[in-house]
């Protein structure tokens, strides 16, 4: 038994012990499916904290955007399924031609991180999540070209990036690649995501301590061939996480809430235990 491992089954919520158990082979799918449907509302959507800076009950696009990151994990692309029939009702009634709030106005009424503070002014962020939850749709089966070209042409026409967009497009694009997307539109694409990559991954670790976008907060598996340019820097924060993982196994959460204490103090454990998976994954790349 490794630390990781044991603070997962001492600490960890039960849809994050349920990953953890997966990705290590001693689970199964359908076990993340039963946690996580514990989040899901009558509507399809997801809320009560899956999200865990994010503790509104209410659906919210946000809220089910972590729930396709956790499906992802499993492979998990059947409408079929109750749970995942359930949330393409959601994401097809909640959205826009491909573009999902990021803000709901209940928020405010919920413990929450700053940044989730309700704002009618800027309540959509671009195409954080809307690339990711169209390519869902896509990988699910559903037929949404319109919303998928306009996210691309999108895409490909911005002179800067957003390192919160970035991770929606990978996976958007990730989605393409599976559903046989046009091939020629695959490669202008593939080479806009280089250059946001380029553009927006950290590889000073001295800088690693802050808000930046380090290499284990966009390679995963999914998106190796992205992954060679930034070899040394994934070897380098590979090192990194195993300097600076703490002596129970997990690691420090380096960001606060500037309210709602009690809850923060609940939050940063939930994210520790989501922290484990996302770095032991990328220290096993």
């Amino acid at each position: 038994m490794n630390k990781q491992d044991a603070w997962m089954h001492r600490h960890a919520r039960p849809v994050d012990l349920a990953r953890w158990k997966y990705w290590q082979g001693t689970g199964s799918a359908s076990a993340v499916l039963e946690a996580l449907g514990w989040y899901q509302n009558g509507d399809g959507g997801f809320g009560h904290g899956l999200e865990p800076d994010y503790w509104n009950p209410n659906s919210s696009p946000i809220q089910a955007w972590r729930a396709t990151l956790i499906l992802r994990e499993i492979g998990c692309f059947d409408g079929a399924l109750p749970l995942v029939g359930r949330l393409i009702g959601y994401l097809e009634h909640a959205g826009d031609n491909g573009v999902w709030k990021a803000l709901i106005p209940s928020n405010d009424d919920h413990p929450h991180a700053p940044w989730w503070q309700y704002s009618h002014e800027n309540d959509t962020w671009g195409y954080n999540p809307g690339a990711a939850l169209s390519g869902f749709l896509v990988r699910c089966g559903r037929r949404v070209d319109s919303a998928i070209q306009k996210a691309i042409d999108t895409l490909l026409a911005q002179t800067d990036s957003d390192m919160h967009e970035l991770p929606c497009f990978l996976q958007l694009y990730d989605d393409l690649r599976a559903t046989g997307w046009k091939q020629e539109q695959l490669g202008a694409v593939r080479a806009r995501l280089a250059e946001v990559l380029e553009q927006n991954v950290v590889r000073d670790p001295t800088l690693w301590g802050g808000y930046c976008l380090r290499p284990s907060m966009i390679f995963n598996e999914s998106n190796r061939e992205f992954q060679a340019p930034f070899r040394q820097a994934i070897s380098e924060e590979q090192q990194y996480l195993m300097d600076t993982v703490g002596p129970d196994g997990a690691w420090d959460i380096n960001w606060a809430w500037a309210e709602y204490p009690e809850a923060f103090a609940v939050a940063k454990e939930w994210w520790k235990g989501d922290q484990i998976i996302k770095y032991c994954r990328f220290l096993a790349l």
